[in-house]
């Protein structure tokens, strides 16, 4: 396997792959796979797997699970693969809320379910909820949520509904939408544009803010006066974004830089 991947992935990158595709697979460190012979495997899914990977096909996708924190989540080809940005956006939620033991939150576009399921497991005593059109990512989250004993209410609606309404009504709402523009594709890489889920990683460049509007035309009804909203948003549109806020009568709008010092997120707090 390692020699195949270091003529695509280079000597580092496919020694990391390696290591995680044993542990994860076999639950063997790479040290044991190299000095001790005395362990089986499926050689022919070996084979297989290792094809999939010299194809450029995602290691989470693969093993079928990630880390997300210090949390494992199930995903597949219906679910993005969840990202390091993100993770400090549920930490900055954590933070912000932590003495609200009251909280009632909604993640929109909840995927694999990664953001509600961590904060859950974080903080028991809220009461939380995960939206999103694909039937298919719900029946992943929910099994997320199983593995991870989290109790969560899951959803499935297209928040670009017009007519979209729930009858109940949360203090914090949080989306990490669709917010890559269409004119960004060539600098994605392969393992991304031919595997990961296109709907919910794209945007056209004419429409950029779709999701974030609906979300919050949504909030109007469904965020409760002084309620927060958080977006995970595309670095190129902060400005936009909060305008976006200013329009629709948020305060407290603060613009967060994540580890690469870009802008990456965007809070506020509904008047």
């Amino acid at each position: 396997m390692l020699s195949k991947l270091e003529i695509v992935y280079g000597k580092n990158e496919a020694l990391s792959i390696t290591k995680i595709y044993f542990s994860d697979s076999l639950n063997l460190s790479y040290s044991q796979i190299i000095t001790d012979n005395e362990f089986e495997f499926d050689i022919d899914k070996l084979e297989k797997d290792t094809q999939r990977l010299v194809n450029q096909e995602p290691i989470q996708y693969v093993v079928e699970k990630c880390e997300f924190l210090d949390l494992v989540f199930f995903v597949n080809k219906h679910t993005l693969i969840p990202r390091p940005e993100t993770q400090e956006l549920v930490l900055k939620i954590s933070t912000d809320l932590q003495n609200n033991l009251k909280t009632k939150l909604l993640d929109i576009g909840t995927g694999s379910g990664c953001i509600p399921i961590y904060l859950k497991n974080k903080n028991p005593s809220w009461q939380i909820s995960g939206l999103d059109i694909s039937k298919e990512a719900l029946e992943m989250a929910k099994i997320n949520a199983k593995i991870n004993q989290s109790e969560i209410d899951f959803f499935q609606y297209d928040i670009l509904d017009i007519n979209l309404k729930l009858e109940q009504k949360f203090n914090c709402i949080v989306s990490n939408p669709p917010y890559v523009l269409e004119s960004e594709k060539a600098e994605m890489s392969q393992n991304v544009l031919n595997f990961e889920p296109y709907s919910a990683l794209f945007v056209s460049d004419n429409n950029a803010l779709q999701f974030y509007r609906a979300i919050l035309k949504f909030s109007q009804t469904n965020l409760e006066k002084n309620g927060r909203i958080y977006f995970e948003i595309n670095p190129l549109k902060s400005d936009e974004m909060k305008n976006l806020l200013t329009e629709f009568n948020y305060s407290n709008i603060e613009s967060i830089k994540d580890f690469n010092n870009k802008i990456r997120f965007v809070t506020g707090i509904k008047s």
